[in-house]
């Protein structure tokens, strides 16, 4: 509500960070019609959560409306005395905004679960269902570094759909239901009229193939491979055009299924056909 108010009558804004946030906020803004700069201090944008062809690709989806995108940028702080009005470089230069929206990621706060005894590591440690390192205690959310079976670690998942389901599982070992948290994480952004949607965790794939283009399909999405097996998928398409792909995607990859990648990469060949060959 704050960061909407200040844009009601900004003119100019800078957003520090390009990661998911910084980079939908970005697309509010310009839709707005206010010029937006959007300032990372490393390389590229979204750096931890997509390989580099990908984010290149969102950068081009964001310079074509005019976002102005400046990376290695060497911020030294901000200027103004009530509020902020502009942003200042190293070099000794400015930008004059009416506004700084800062979006740089979380750190997690565990100080009361180490009061209470608790092990943490970047977050809460818990297993697979969730359970602390002290009995009848558990922990979930953005918090819980919990262990994910499917990728053999610890890993905070900071997503709406990972607190949500990560409480259901929780709750059922509460009621004495032993099941292991295994999903695939999910999560989607909504950027301008595009919608980008990934699963797994693609900054680490070794391998892409491409299923489609924005061109002909409306959609294009890129499966990740790693040691020759799909593990983790982006999207990006129009509106919700790859939404009924990525969950058949992911229920390919919950079921450790391997498709033809011959036939994966076929948009004429629907996926739900495949999936229907996995299961039988």
């Amino acid at each position: 509500m704050a960061i909407k108010r200040q844009l009601q009558d900004a003119s100019t804004i800078a957003i520090i960070g390009a990661g998911f946030i910084g980079m939908e906020v970005a697309a509010s803004a310009r839709s707005l019609g206010i010029a937006t700069h959007v300032m990372e201090t490393g390389p590229r944008i979204m750096s931890r959560s997509l390989p580099a062809f990908l984010a290149d690709k969102i950068t081009e989806l964001h310079t074509s409306q005019d976002n102005r995108i400046h990376c290695n940028a060497g911020l030294k702080g901000f200027n103004g005395k009530d509020q902020v009005t502009a942003v200042e470089f190293q070099d000794g230069s400015e930008l004059k905004v009416d506004a700084v929206i800062v979006g740089i990621g979380v750190t997690p706060n565990t100080q009361l679960a180490e009061t209470a005894g608790l092990a943490c590591d970047n977050g809460i440690l818990t297993d697979a269902r969730g359970q602390t390192s002290v009995p009848d205690v558990y922990a979930i959310g953005d918090c819980a570094a919990s262990y994910l079976p499917r990728y053999a670690r610890q890993q905070r998942l900071e997503s709406y759909q990972n607190a949500n389901l990560q409480a259901e599982n929780v709750v059922a070992n509460i009621l004495g239901t032993h099941s292991e948290y295994n999903p695939v994480p999910w999560l989607w952004s909504d950027q301008y009229h595009w919608q980008i949607q990934t699963l797994g965790f693609p900054a680490e794939a070794e391998q892409w193939l491409q299923r489609g283009t924005l061109e002909s399909d409306r959609k294009e999405i890129h499966l990740g491979f790693t040691g020759g097996k799909l593990n983790t998928v982006v999207s990006i398409a129009e509106g919700t055009a790859a939404a009924a792909d990525v969950k058949v995607l992911q229920r390919l990859i919950e079921m450790d299924a391997q498709p033809d990648t011959d036939q994966l990469c076929n948009p004429d060949i629907k996926l739900k056909a495949l999936l229907k060959q996995t299961k039988n």
